[in-house]
């Protein structure tokens, strides 16, 4: 038998590098592909949770005449009131079972995982990093006489469809879980814009959308967030 040389050769450096090259190429472009994937999927996340809050509200609505969830119900601008916050009264339709104040038994639904470094945490527990409407009213409040934060009934909204009661939030920023925006520019300090330049809203009427805090007008912010004219007004709620 006679003997055949196999010929073998390796890659050239040229060769080598060309193929390096191309795999950066491609790393480049799928890259942004994969992280607008990513914060994609969050922004899909937070708009269930949201949602989901919603029915929540919901079936409180239908069990106690109407109201809407308090903000707080025990009071206002104290410390002591996030430990019974409006999470509290809707806890239990997310998750059935109560409110724990952040401990293992809270929902996850109550954060938005696009920026965890907004979650408010009171007494080293995560509350939420969502904001619910301020003035949807507390007890003292109207114990008080003070009918500005009065509890609010779902049948009185008369723009279900643009007025917000939930957001996404800056609460550890703003200090609090609840969002209550006297003029446009509070809403930059209240309302984050961690969704593409914007954020997601729980609206009156139970629908969820985004909306592009970034280039909203002065009207659109009075209107989505401040009701009717804005500036204390409110007058698109009334009590």
């Amino acid at each position: 038998m006679s003997g055949r040389t196999i010929n073998q050769r390796g890659f050239t450096l040229i060769e080598l590098l060309v193929v390096i090259a191309i795999i950066a190429i491609l790393a480049a472009i799928l890259f942004p592909v994969f992280a607008k994937a990513r914060e994609k999927a969050k922004q899909t996340t937070c708009i269930s949770n949201l949602k989901q809050m919603g029915t929540a509200i919901s079936a409180y609505c239908q069990d106690f005449d109407e109201y809407m969830p308090l903000s707080f119900p025990e009071g206002w601008n104290n410390t002591a009131d996030y430990a019974n916050c409006w999470i509290s009264e809707i806890h239990p339709y997310i998750a059935n079972c109560a409110w724990d104040g952040g401990g293992p038994n809270t929902s996850k639904i109550l954060f938005c995982p696009a920026d965890t470094s907004q979650i408010f945490v009171y007494n080293k527990l995560n509350k939420t990093n969502y904001m619910y409407q301020a003035r949807m009213g507390n007890m003292n409040e109207t114990n008080a006489g003070n009918t500005t934060y009065s509890p609010r009934t779902l049948a009185k909204c008369q723009s279900p469809t643009q007025d917000a009661i939930m957001v996404d939030g800056n609460c550890k920023t703003v200090g609090t879980v609840v969002f209550d925006i006297a003029t446009a520019a509070d809403a930059k300090t209240h309302l984050p814009a961690r969704h593409f330049g914007g954020l997601n809203i729980l609206y009156a009427d139970t629908h969820v959308a985004w909306f592009n805090i970034s280039s909203a007008s002065k009207a659109q912010v009075n209107t989505t967030f401040m009701w009717n004219n804005g500036g204390g007004d409110w007058s698109d709620w009334p009590w």
